[in-house]
């Protein structure tokens, strides 16, 4: 939006009765650079422009006393999307200021006092633009300050401390917000709590000493600082975590933590000790680990802190121990930030602050990526587009990257061909990156060509040797291939990395299974999670139908149904069900039928699945029907990765939620969020004056039409 007032081209309305006012607002803008100014003298006319071309500012007296007023214009801009880029400016008299809380709760940008000559009115519009520029053009930081001014002028501290609660809530970590906390806390004489909260900026940021004693020797000249106790928990960290063995360092981190007034610090020594508290404790805010630390090295850390321990808290590295080798897994694995010692404490919160704040709205690139990684990860596709969205429209942002987040967002749609030949021109433009490498091996895997696959994968293990992950994989082809001896070299790797790895011991699992290994059942019983490994190889069948290959995955199911321990009929019984799914689509109905058949009589998950399956299969052959599947020809998973079901009978049901997603999605498209425009959604005034209840009791009506150009009319 701050571009329409930055290149000065797009069309402004300024709406006032008094013709001669009219021409002098007209003439200051065009002095200015807007080269589309229209004047009128009321809000009906100006109306008619807006719902037939586009206007980008409007500024306007209140016409509070006419029957369409300035309050209805901001709340008709405020429900119609197609109006969302619009700025509204007031010309407001003395008597008017009431009902400017009311006009910034509806989206007001800025006002300007009545009356006006016309160096008065030059002096505003010059600094208006000046400090819209100073504000990085971002209309919430120029409409907030124009709210203080306005609320302070009339003593509303309290509306005023209400406001800064929620701009410090929606800009979590900004220490100068935190300062325009100071005076409404003053005001409204909460002194403990304003003198808390000056002390704990300055130390959090020593370079805003000077506006810190200034707030004090102007309204708290009296008051002793250093009796200043609580802190306010800037960036809402509930819970932190800290890996590193140097007590000095430690005592850095948790110092800093606490005067950011994080609830609760975790510190460990060593990696095993700290492993096993976030296995039990999955809901931290954030991680602070050192590269080289007892027991469990910084590498194998990180990799089972996401993996066992299901932590998706941003990890940051804090050591000087890292080299260039470590770049690429670094970024394989999400690293949020990294950290080099020694920094100063200050400058470790500002790197904290800006890791929060990247985690929850990133901007910059990195955070871009990892986010939108995140957001596939775990399935959710709309957040991984919005956030496509914002990253390509950086131009900064390579071909290459641009190819491999579509690539990424079409394997993730299942639509392996057209991620193959993305990611193939990623390669191409940006170099063997490790998300191209990655990525290219496991849509190489879904489409059933193995080898090329391996290449991919050892190509990206050799630019980062210690993802035990990708090495685990490289087994399984390996074996996959007959490469036998290789593929233990690999497991022997992983073994010597971290001997009580769990996917060590599911990897062996499924290489026993495809080799059909008189000990794949002992072994897959020793499992903690056994389920694993039947969703795994449950998709592994799936991906040979896809490429045609049905026979080969109904012998998969078989594999694996031989190697399912006794005490796990659950297993058994969603591995047999998927088996019938996939003789169905082969054309092969006796077999089906007979496993099915037997499904229905065992209480089990599939029980109910299967009998209406059966069900469905006599009344097509009674009356003489083609049994329709799915078009994919696919079998449909009875267990997920996640060990979820999928029922068939849901398809109604998916359809209906993904229209119900796609209204929210909408919704939330014309409700917008807090911020878009100015003080909207942010502020709300505590009680509206009367007068302002009474200007807004009626609601103006936005008929977007064209507009009629000369000599169209004959």
């Amino acid at each position: 939006m701050g571009s329409n007032f930055r290149d000065r081209k797009h069309k402004v309305i300024a709406i006032e009765a008094n013709g001669t006012t009219r021409s002098l607002i007209s003439e200051l803008l065009r002095e200015r650079g807007f080269a589309d100014v229209q004047a009128v003298p009321s809000i009906k006319e100006a109306l008619a422009v807006l719902e037939s071309e586009p206007v980008s500012w409007v500024l306007s007296s209140m016409f509070a006393e006419q029957d369409i007023n300035l309050l209805q214009l901001l709340n008709m801009i405020c429900r119609t999307p197609q109006l969302s880029s619009l700025r509204v400016s007031a010309f407001v008299d003395e008597s008017e200021l009431s009902l400017l809380p009311t006009a910034f709760e509806q989206g007001l940008l800025s006002y300007h006092l009545k009356p006006f000559n016309k160096e008065k009115l030059k002096n505003e519009f010059d600094n208006l633009l000046s400090d819209f520029e100073a504000k990085g053009w971002k209309s919430l930081n120029l409409s907030s300050a124009y709210l203080r001014k306005a609320l302070t002028e009339t003593g509303s501290f309290a509306e005023l401390l209400n406001f800064e609660k929620q701009m410090t809530n929606l800009q979590q970590g900004n220490l100068n917000q935190l300062l325009n906390m100071a005076l409404p806390l003053i005001k409204t004489k909460k002194i403990d709590e304003a003198t808390s909260l000056l002390m704990q900026v300055q130390k959090l940021d020593p370079s805003l000493e000077k506006q810190v004693k200034q707030i004090f020797s102007t309204y708290l000249p009296t008051v002793d600082p250093s009796g200043a106790k609580n802190m306010i928990n800037i960036m809402n960290l509930k819970s932190a975590v800290i890996v590193e063995s140097d007590a000095a360092v430690q005592k850095d981190l948790s110092t800093a933590l606490a005067e950011m007034g994080v609830e609760k610090v975790q510190v460990f020594s060593d990696g095993r000790s700290a492993l096993e508290y976030l296995k039990v404790n999955v809901d931290n805010d954030l991680v602070i680990q050192e590269w080289k630390i007892p027991k469990v090295t910084g590498p194998i850390f990180l990799q089972k802190a996401r993996d066992e321990g299901g932590q998706t808290a941003p990890f940051i590295l804090y050591t000087s121990l890292t080299d260039q080798n470590d770049v690429q897994f670094l970024k394989e694995m999400g690293i949020a930030c990294v950290m080099t010692k020694p920094t100063a404490r200050h400058e470790i919160i500002k790197n904290i602050i800006w890791t929060i704040q990247q985690e929850r709205s990133p901007t910059e690139k990195k955070a871009l990526e990892r986010k939108f990684r995140e957001a596939l990860e775990g399935k959710n596709l709309p957040e991984a587009k919005a956030i496509m969205q914002q990253y390509v429209a950086n131009p900064g942002v390579s071909i290459g990257a641009r190819l491999l987040m579509e690539a990424e967002l079409a394997y993730s749609e299942a639509d392996y061909e057209k991620a193959r030949e993305l990611a193939f021109g990623s390669l191409k433009n940006s170099g063997d990156s490790i998300f191209v490498l990655n990525l290219l091996g496991k849509t190489m895997m879904q489409l059933r060509d193995v080898a090329t696959a391996l290449k991919c994968f050892e190509k990206a293990q050799e630019l980062a040797p210690q993802n035990l992950a990708r090495l685990c994989q490289i087994a399984e082809i390996q074996t996959d291939l007959g490469q036998t001896d290789k593929a233990e070299k690999s497991l022997a790797m992983v073994n010597e990395l971290d001997p009580s790895s769990e996917r060590l011991q599911e990897t062996r699992v499924k290489i026993a299974i495809n080799t059909s290994a008189d000990n794949a059942r002992e072994l897959m019983g020793q499992l903690k999670h056994a389920e694993h490994i039947v969703s795994y190889m449950n998709n592994l069948a799936v991906a040979m139908a896809r490429c045609g290959k049905v026979e080969d995955g109904i012998e998969q199911y078989k594999k694996t149904m031989n190697a399912i321990p006794v005490h796990r009929q659950d297993l058994l019984c969603a591995v047999q069900f998927n088996l019938a799914l996939a003789h169905l689509r082969a054309n092969a109905l006796p077999p089906a039928v007979e496993i099915l058949a037997e499904l229905a009589k065992v209480e089990s998950r599939m029980q109910s699945k299967s009998a209406a399956i059966l069900k469905r299969i006599k009344h097509a052959q009674a009356s003489g029907t083609v049994l329709q599947f799915k078009e994919s020809g696919l079998p449909q998973p009875a267990v997920s990765p996640s060990g979820d079901e999928k029922p068939l009978e849901t398809a109604a049901t998916d359809e209906l939620e993904a229209k119900r997603s796609r209204n929210q999605a909408v919704a939330s498209a014309m409700l917008g969020r807090p911020g878009d425009r100015c003080c909207f959604m942010i502020f709300q005034c505590t009680e509206n004056p009367p007068q302002a209840i009474k200007m807004m009791k009626e609601n103006l009506r936005f008929m977007q039409r064209v507009a009629i150009k000369k000599g169209e009319v004959g």
